[in-house]
C-alpha cells in the first residue's frame, strides 16, 4: 500500500468510529429511556387477525355451459 492509501484508510475509520459515536451519544440521550407497554392479549388478537381492508377471494361457481378450445365441444 502507498501512504496515500494508508492515510485514506486511517481517515476513513476514524470517520465511521466518529459517526458510530455520535449515533451512541444521540441513542444515550434521546432513545434509550422510551418504552412502550404491551398487552399480550391485545397484540395477540391483532397478530391473529386479517389485514383491515382484505377479504378473501371468492370460489368461483361452475359454468356449465363454458367450453375450453381443444376439447370434444369446445371449436
Amino acid at each position: 500500500m502507498h501512504t496515500t492509501d494508508r492515510r485514506l484508510v486511517r481517515e476513513l475509520v476514524l470517520i465511521v468510529l466518529l459517526k458510530l459515536a455520535l449515533l451512541a451519544g444521540l441513542w444515550f440521550a434521546f432513545v434509550r429511556e422510551a418504552r412502550v407497554a404491551v398487552d399480550g392479549a391485545a397484540m395477540g388478537g391483532h397478530v391473529l387477525a386479517a389485514p383491515a381492508g382484505v377479504h378473501p377471494a371468492p370460489h368461483p361457481t361452475p359454468n356449465p355451459n363454458r367450453t375450453i378450445p381443444g376439447e370434444p365441444d369446445g371449436h
